[in-house]
């Protein structure tokens, strides 16, 4: 299932980018904990893990380009999985366009209709609600430089 969203932030391309390498920030604005990861910048090859009310999600950054992208390989509960890129383009000294892109792998057989069934539609909304809580952050974080 591929699923993808674009919104233009009103925040700068370094305000975006340290939120989305900076495992405690990513946990903070994902609504998550950080359950392991490294204790600065990811960088690619980095594992990640994310804590959600007794879910376990992980990640490996498998390419990053800085201030312009990142893609990332996640394993969600009930063996579902996703290929994520996150492509990051500067407007203005003070705006930025983010996209972000998703292709879920559902587990085989019957166990993975089921899940397809269940979760299909938080999975093809999946970009935009991350794109929703990233502008809310990024537009009003006030540790962040402007």
């Amino acid at each position: 299932m591929e699923a993808s969203s674009t919104a233009i932030l009103l925040s700068p391309v370094e305000r975006i980018w340290q939120l989305l390498i900076d495992p405690r920030k990513l946990a903070q604005w994902t609504g998550t904990t950080l359950v392991e990861g490294p204790a600065r910048p990811m960088i690619a090859g980095d594992h990640v893990a994310l804590g959600l009310g007794g879910l376990r999600i992980t990640f490996d950054v498998l390419d990053m380009h800085p201030q312009r992208g990142l893609t990332l390989k996640s394993r969600l509960p009930f063996g579902l999985a996703n290929h994520e890129q996150i492509e990051i383009t500067p407007i203005d000294a003070h705006s930025t366009r983010v996209t972000f892109s998703s292709h879920f792998v559902f587990p085989p057989g019957w166990r993975g209709q089921l899940v397809e069934a269940i979760l299909g539609w938080r999975c093809a909304t999946a970009p935009a609600r991350s794109l929703r809580r990233l502008t809310r952050t990024a537009e009003q974080d006030p540790t962040l430089a402007r």
